[in-house]
């Protein structure tokens, strides 16, 4: 049979750091068990962004075409190599590549003669998008300084998962899309053994430190998140007045944890509007790709207001 190049393309906020650093971490157990998650790609937090940066001109890192060539051509060495049926690439920013890794003729050598499949963990859109308007604010490159709304505009295909996984399955065939829905596995067999389980890799001799999905994840609090928004505002900042306002704000929240302030960053109104927008295009999900009702467990309203 042939080997299989599976791709976990995100979604961003879904535990996908965690997911990341497990999989490094466990390399080798993984490739006893037939997986191989290839060094050559890595960055920093273990995640394949770098693959995805070299694609295109980004503000993160710098894009030579010598470099290029020899990042591909490690991970074709390490892929022809590694002996196992499947190998495993995980970036978020995969997601939004689609196009330049359809043009790319450094994927396109990776996935002749190979079978692909396309993993993607799909996050309640109410809780989804609060996490990526915060992450977006804490970004130094994208700096984000709007509303919500504004932010929404922005970016209007953020939530859209019925658009992105039509897109995907246009590339690698419908069957091929691989979906694990964040709220099921965090509260029944935890996101870990959810997408190990996807993987066909065995847990069951990990002990629940080795499978805790929140080692990597450090919490950031409404009011820090308010305070940083504000200095993005201010254009005349250098990066250290950035970063001292970053850790002012971070221990100033800390300070006032203890009073009654509002944890989330969206009201109900927002919350109810997000919902009330993508109803069709989640029903369309839901039968397309999860094939499971869209009133059953997933995405409830119990299950999205469990933010990470």
């Amino acid at each position: 049979m042939p080997q299989t190049v599976v791709l976990h393309i995100g979604y961003p906020k879904t535990g996908t750091s965690s997911l990341q650093w497990f999989l490094h971490a466990r390399r080798e157990d993984l490739r006893r068990q037939g997986v191989y998650y290839p060094l050559a790609g890595q960055d920093s937090e273990h995640a394949h962004h770098r693959l995805a940066l070299a694609l295109s001109a980004n503000p993160y890192e710098t894009v030579n075409p010598d470099a290029r060539a020899a990042l591909f051509a490690d991970l074709a060495t390490e892929i022809d190599r590694c002996g196992c049926d499947r190998v495993l690439l995980s970036s978020e920013l995969f997601m939004g590549r689609l196009e330049l890794i359809q043009a790319s003729a450094e994927f396109a050598r990776l996935f002749e003669d190979r079978d692909v499949r396309v993993v993607c963990v799909l996050r309640s859109q109410e809780t989804f998008l609060e996490s990526l308007y915060r992450q977006f604010i804490l970004d130094a490159q994208v700096r984000f300084a709007d509303t919500f709304d504004a932010f929404l505009e922005a970016y209007p295909m953020a939530g859209e998962y019925h658009a992105i996984l039509t897109a995907w399955s246009a590339f690698v065939g419908r069957e091929n899309i691989v979906p694990l829905v964040y709220e099921q596995a965090v509260h029944g067999e935890g996101l870990l053994r959810g997408f190990c389980r996807l993987l066909g890799v065995d847990t069951d001799h990990l002990t629940a430190a080795d499978l805790d999905v929140w080692h990597h994840v450090t919490h950031d609090t409404a009011l820090g998140i308010e305070i940083v928004r504000f200095a993005n505002r201010c254009p005349d900042l250098t990066l250290d007045q950035r970063l001292e306002v970053g850790r002012v704000a971070k221990a100033f929240a800390e300070q006032t944890r203890h009073l009654p302030l509002p944890k989330g960053m969206l009201s109900r109104e927002q919350l109810d509007r997000i919902r009330a927008t993508l109803l069709d295009s989640n029903h369309r999900l839901a039968a397309d790709f999860v094939h499971q009702p869209l009133d059953g467990f997933w995405f409830s309203r119990d299950g999205a207001r469990a933010t990470a």
